[in-house]
């Protein structure tokens, strides 16, 4: 039982960004994909954190990043949203996947991120691109306080939420939020994504 109530904070400050970084690191630990992407935990903990780093720069640079605060960790938890209006940074994500993940892969993970993007909605959306909560707070129910607090900005602009889900597990998870899969993407022996659409609302 949680002893206070979860505080969600907008990451407004670029000092947050390790921390929340860091939270996700632990959150996606034994998250299929990602475990396939990174060779070993050393090169799943450097790669990792490189990579959610330049995902939280440009979520708090398009004002969609926030994190969630519980008695076992101050920053349980990470959410990071573009909204409709909102670029991508990537080139930092490429140069982030060129320096970690090992050359072998890379046209795989580029193939499967093509075919995923396919789906992606072509009219506007906000776009949950990482949502995770570390294992020491799972089971608060942090995950869905943090999901249902971005979605209400959806509702606000009655636009459509699109994400891309690389565990099984959370499809039950995002389903109970309205969201439903579009289609299982699998190519060679990568663990399958999961692209994901909650309509508006």
């Amino acid at each position: 039982m949680l002893m206070t109530i979860p505080t969600i904070l907008n990451l407004s400050e670029a000092a947050d960004v390790d921390q929340a970084a860091a939270a996700l690191v632990l959150a996606f630990d034994t998250d299929p994909y990602m475990r396939w992407m990174y060779d070993g935990p050393q090169g799943y903990v450097h790669g990792s954190f490189a990579l959610f780093r330049v995902l939280v720069a440009e979520a708090l640079a398009a004002g969609g990043a926030q994190t969630i605060g519980a008695d076992a960790a101050p920053v349980a938890g990470t959410a990071l949203w573009l909204p409709p209006d909102a670029e991508g940074d990537d080139a930092a994500i490429e140069d982030v996947v060129r320096s970690t993940v090992d050359a072998a892969r890379r046209p795989l993970l580029g193939e499967m991120i093509g075919r995923v993007y396919e789906t992606r909605p072509t009219t506007p959306h906000w776009y949950l691109s990482s949502l995770g909560i570390d294992a020491v707070a799972r089971d608060q129910g942090l995950g869905s306080r943090l999901l249902a607090h971005g979605l209400r900005a959806c509702d606000d602009d009655h636009l459509p939420a699109w994400l891309w889900s690389s565990n099984p597990r959370n499809l039950e998870f995002y389903g109970r939020h309205g969201f439903e899969a579009l289609a299982t993407v699998r190519v060679g022996d990568a663990p399958p994504l999961f692209p994901m659409l909650r309509a508006a609302r």
